[in-house]
């Protein structure tokens, strides 16, 4: 990669030019250019359905652009897959993780290109190999074990380890720091500066714009599929980043909304109010525990602390998802049997899971109806459903969020990433719970939605809701958070 000259304009390491993308007649980018310089990191950015991940597809060869012209290092693009676009030294790094769960880490890695002798797969040699390449984004973990016992923040690290190990020459990072935590994330933000430095070219798609601001030397914005400006990286601010965001009839308190304190009437519920959630010497997998801890009602309650310390397992063995071995957990006077998820929504627990796709949505039916999903008493009348109010609350719900890109009977799949991650919410928000358990609830949304969901959470938590809340964005938790309890090493 060093041989690559950084900021070289004679030949651009990408050059699209009226880029068309459209879905089931719907337009995602209209007559979109874009010009990234040989080795520079390169931001692009736009609100949940703005195109930019779609641009990213078209680039990294995911999708077939409908119109328009794409060259990368000075050559025509026109790829018809993901592999014609690696042959050509291009990789991305998706949002939303795609790693065959029962395969190991191993072989993961070197999915397609397992390396064998005499007809045999050599396994010792894979995962030494394995090995070195996870040294770059300081993952320890053994190759031999299967990718489908990772959290989702290790599997986002191993899919940055497997494109840099496929000698990318351009990488496309999709919300590559969704799932880390502060100290995974700026160690990310270092390695991706250091490969920059040595010649790899980078595209960041990213909501966050400070690390937007620290390591990209330009930047470019998407509104509705259409260019909406660029900036030099020594020029940009939040401010105008913002104000090319979402345009500027929309108030710039978005920008703002993460570092805001959280309203006073909810920083310290009075300690009369009942417990709704509490926890006492709770063990679960993986060395999970002892826990102790309470959430009373109106209180948002934040859980932080570095990868693996066990946040998302309490909440899933809070949930009944996974088994707890020891302890009591009650909700209100009601004390939750262990592992048994019905008797968790009976009490009126509700969990807003870390991975959207596998634990949150079913993605081949759409949003109304994912919204819909358990709650169908609401709507029976006698034998019958009544679907006229169902469709009506589905989509009030729907719409409280801001959820873009419906399209009546496609499924939540084609949506943005952030745009299923604000019909999960939707289905919880709109049941008012008694307790909302929140695993990373802005994951991949941009500033204007987070903005939206931190209103929606601190109206539920007024309105008497005991909110646990799982953030790796510290400024998240000290925005939402009427307290929050360090958690290390699975016990509080």
């Amino acid at each position: 990669m060093g041989s690559l000259a950084r900021g070289s304009l004679s030949v651009a390491a990408v050059d699209a030019r009226g880029i068309v993308k459209r879905f089931a007649g719907q337009v995602a980018l209209r007559g979109v250019d874009l010009r990234v310089a040989i080795g520079s990191c390169h931001g692009l950015l736009g609100e949940n359905g703005a195109g930019k991940s779609t641009l990213g597809r078209v680039i990294a060869g995911v999708h077939k652009p409908d119109a328009g012209e794409l060259a990368v290092m000075g050559k025509p693009a026109r790829w018809t897959s993901p592999r014609d676009a690696l042959r050509a030294g291009v990789a991305m790094v998706h949002q939303e993780l795609a790693f065959c769960p029962e395969l190991s880490v191993a072989e993961n890695l070197h999915l397609g290109r397992w390396p064998t002798r005499g007809g045999f797969v050599q396994r010792r040699a894979m995962e030494s190999a394995a090995r070195e390449a996870l040294v770059p984004v300081g993952l320890d973990i053994d190759p031999a074990r299967a990718v489908g016992s990772l959290s989702t923040a290790q599997e986002q690290l191993l899919q940055i380890a497997q494109a840099l190990a496929s000698g990318a020459r351009l990488v496309v990072f999709d919300e590559p720091t969704s799932s880390l935590d502060d100290a995974e994330c700026q160690r990310l933000l270092a390695l991706v500066q250091r490969l920059v430095r040595e010649g790899l070219t980078v595209i960041w798609v990213s909501h966050r714009l400070p690390e937007v601001l620290a390591i990209c030397d330009r930047m470019t914005v998407l509104r509705d599929g259409e260019m909406a400006g660029e900036l030099e990286g020594s020029n940009a601010t939040e401010e105008r980043l913002v104000e090319m965001l979402v345009g500027e009839h929309r108030e710039l308190r978005a920008a703002k909304a993460e570092t805001a304190p959280p309203p006073r009437d909810l920083a310290a519920p009075a300690e009369q109010a009942p417990a709704f959630l509490r926890v006492e010497g709770l063990q679960g997998e993986r060395g999970l525990g002892p826990i102790d801890l309470e959430v009373r009602a109106g209180e948002i309650v934040g859980l932080e602390g570095l990868l693996g310390s066990g946040r998302s397992r309490l909440l899933a063995t809070l949930f009944g998802l996974l088994p707890r071995h020891a302890g009591r957990v009650f909700v209100g006077d009601t004390e939750l049997p262990p592992n048994n998820v019905r008797a968790a929504l009976n009490a009126g627990v509700a969990l807003v899971p870390e991975d959207r796709k596998r634990q949150g949505l079913v993605l081949g039916l759409d949003a109304a109806r994912n919204v819909a999903l358990g709650q169908e008493a609401r709507w029976q009348r006698g034998a019958l459903l009544d679907l006229a109010a169902e469709q009506h609350d589905t989509h009030a719900a729907l719409a409280e969020l801001d959820v873009r890109g419906l399209r009546p009977g496609a499924a939540v799949a084609a949506l943005s990433g952030g745009n299923q991650q604000k019909v999960v919410l939707a289905r919880w928000l709109s049941q008012s719970p008694r307790v909302l358990l929140v695993d990373e609830p802005t994951r991949g949304v941009d500033v204007g939605a987070k903005a939206a969901i931190h209103a929606r959470l601190h109206a539920l938590a007024a309105s008497g809701t005991a909110i646990l809340l799982v953030s790796s964005d510290r400024p998240e938790l000290r925005a939402l958070s009427s307290r929050v309890i360090p958690m290390a090493r699975n016990v509080t």
